[in-house]
Order: C-alpha cells, then structure tokens, then sequence
C-alpha cells in the first residue's frame, strides 16, 4: 500500500512539475495536494530539531547548537520551496512550522543553563546566549507577521489561521451540524 501511495505521489509531483514547466494553470486543489506532498519533508526536519535538546560541555553545546542552525536552515529552504507552489493551505502550514521552530529554539537557548559552572559564569553565558537566540526570536515574530499578511492579503482559508490570527492562541470551537444541510439564501432563483 506505501509503494503504491508513493507512486502516485510521484506522478502527482510529476504531472506538477510538467504543467508549470509549460505554464500551465494548476487548480487550487492540486496545489494544495502538491503542497502536502511537500509538508511530509518538513515534518521530520521539525521533529529532529526538536529531539536535539542542549546540553554541556561546552563543545557538545557548541556542536548541537550547530545542528540546530542547520536543521532551522533546512527548514526555512523547505518552507520557502513550499511558499513558491502557490498553496494557501501550504503557506500557512509552513509559516506555523517556521514559527514554532524558531520560537521554540529561541527559547530553549535563552533558557538554557549550564550545570556545574559558577554564578559568574551561568550570568556571562546567559548574556551571550541572549544575543543568538533574540535575532531567532525576532525572526519567528517576522515569519509570524508574515503569515498574517499572507492569510490577509490572499484572503487565504485554512484550519490552522486561527495559530496566525487569535492573539490569545487560544483554541476555537468548531461547531459541525448533526445533519448534513445545504445553505441557501431567500432570494432564491431570481
């Protein structure tokens, strides 16, 4: 069954591929399949990323925090490759992955502490940590406004806005009928 969904997915991105390289119009909802085709790579990346916790000596701490800026890096390309397919439901799922990998790298830099080493230490370190995680946290906030003038300016429609556009991020009740109905208006026909 993976074998077979594997080659369709292949000959979707194929059929893709064929209809931009001859300017062809590709409707929303292939883009949108094409653009999930594409969110698989970003999924493991993310999960990677987040498996990599910091810790000391301060080498190992150096290197991890290494693959850490390379992993956020991959990430970034992803999303940008994902951005460049034209999918709403695509961009507004790359932007939250991008957000979350940022924000979430920020702060286990800013909130990292080493064990064993003096007060005076811990303080220097914490300062010097301060100034790589705030230019992740301000690019987070960038791909963060980025993504609500996305979801604005291309009155774009996806489940996961409200991560983008409820200040509290809290999350929103969704309320589905018991029966299937159909809206219409009063006018009717006319």
């Amino acid at each position: 069954r993976r074998s077979d969904a594997l080659t369709w997915q292949n000959k979707a991105m194929q059929l893709y591929q064929t209809a931009i390289s001859q300017k062809e119009r590709v409707p929303l909802e292939a883009l949108d399949r094409v653009s999930e085709i594409k969110m698989q790579s970003l999924g493991p990346i993310s999960n990677k990323l987040d498996s990599i916790k910091l810790s000391f000596p301060e080498d190992k701490y150096n290197s991890l925090l290494k693959q850490k800026f390379a992993l956020l890096d991959q990430i970034t390309n992803e999303a940008l490759g994902i951005f460049r397919i034209g999918s709403g439901q695509g961009v507004v799922k790359a932007y939250s992955i991008l957000v979350n990998a940022y924000e979430s790298t920020a702060a286990e830099i800013y909130n990292f502490k080493p064990d064993g080493k003096s007060p005076e230490y811990v303080t220097s370190f914490q300062k010097s940590m301060r100034d790589i995680a705030l230019p992740l946290s301000n690019k987070a906030k960038e791909f963060y406004n980025e993504a609500v003038g996305q979801i604005s300016k291309n009155d774009i429609l996806s489940n996961d806005n409200a991560l983008f556009l409820i200040k509290e991020r809290q999350p929103l009740p969704v309320y589905r009928p018991l029966k299937p109905g159909i809206l219409m208006d009063k006018g009717g026909g006319q």
